[in-house]
């Protein structure tokens, strides 16, 4: 197959192209092969990285029978931005209705550490500190390096960061990356690392089966699937981009959602909380000091207590879209 060629716009990312392309490609007349030339990371959309371990993966759930390939052919980061990707995207007959409404627990952690016309003590910085606070939670961690150098320099620019994802048992991904951009210029290879390290482990704690760059696009796909049966999603914090989209899809396709909030995320502490003030009733009366000192404790923990964050399970009847050029009798 003869491949396409995209140039992308410097302002925006691939994967912001790579995106819109799904779609309409999954119901063309023919696979598409494309290579998409131009930003591979920056901090406004998911990085190429990102979008190979998790997108894909989330796509390649939907697509029976065919192979969804991603491969990184060239790193560009601003100004110059000389990245390059090649995409292949398989033709589907339709959507199967989803049942998104479990995501497992995580197994495992795969990542990527990358530079561009850097040295690699940058890479061994950044996978040494990932790893320095994942295997804390995690023995199954392993950070894979990227060092990508060309004959010629005037056309790469600087550049490094990492991308983390995490795989669950049940087959879904959720990833984070961060790159020293204009934001995070002032930050060493160490201190990228690991605010992004903390970034993921609080994006997995506010996360549902996909992550919030991936909410929008299997929404949409979600949409669009058969409509003879209910297709389930268990997304977290909704996302403004989210927003939009489902404003989009409710004024085009007139797919309507059911949202309610997932009562069994917000409870699963609730017992812990009951055996422990049981526990404190059956004992023995302590000191008054003893009292005082565990009220302190008490007040303490409860301050620095996390954000509950709320799981929602969004369903809709799908519009049952069709390829009429894969059409299977």
């Amino acid at each position: 197959m003869v491949p396409n060629f995209l140039d992308c716009d410097k302002s925006r990312c691939i994967t912001y192209y790579a995106e819109g392309i799904l779609p309409i490609s999954l119901y063309g007349k023919e696979s598409l092969h494309i290579i998409l030339n131009g930003i591979t990371n920056n901090s406004l959309d998911n990085s190429v990285d990102s979008f190979k371990m998790s997108t894909c993966v989330l796509l390649q759930k939907l697509v029976i029978g065919d192979t969804v390939e991603f491969k990184i052919l060239k790193r560009g980061v601003l100004p110059n931005g000389d990245g390059s990707v090649s995409f292949k995207i398989p033709i589907i007959t339709g959507l199967a209705p989803f049942d998104w409404n479990k995501e497992g627990k995580i197994k495992r952690v795969r990542g990527v550490a990358f530079t561009s016309k850097l040295g690699a003590n940058f890479t061994s910085m950044m996978v040494d500190t990932c790893r320095g606070v994942l295997n804390n939670f995690l023995p199954d961690v392993w950070i894979a390096v990227d060092n990508y150098k060309s004959k010629d320099l005037d056309k790469i620019s600087p550049g490094y960061g990492i991308s983390i994802t995490a795989e669950t048992k049940e087959g879904f991904a959720l990833s984070t990356d961060m790159i020293n951009d204009n934001d995070n210029l002032r930050m060493n290879a160490n201190d990228l690392s690991k605010e992004c390290t903390i970034k993921f482990l609080n994006d997995i704690y506010k996360s549902g089966c996909t992550n919030c760059h991936n909410q929008g696009l299997f929404l949409f796909l979600m949409a669009l699937s058969e409509k003879n049966y209910v297709s389930y999603m268990k997304i977290g914090k909704i996302s403004e981009h989210t927003k939009e989209i489902l404003r989009f899809i409710f004024k085009y396709l007139g797919v309507k959602f059911n949202i309610r909030e997932c009562d069994d995320y917000d409870n699963d502490n609730e017992s812990e909380d009951e055996e422990i003030e049981e526990n404190e009733e059956d004992g023995e009366e302590s000191d008054e000091e003893d009292k005082d000192m565990n009220r302190n404790i008490k007040k303490f923990e409860k301050d620095d207590e996390p954000i509950k964050y709320k799981q929602y399970m969004f369903s809709c009847v799908g519009i049952g879209l069709k390829n009429v050029a894969r059409i299977e009798l």
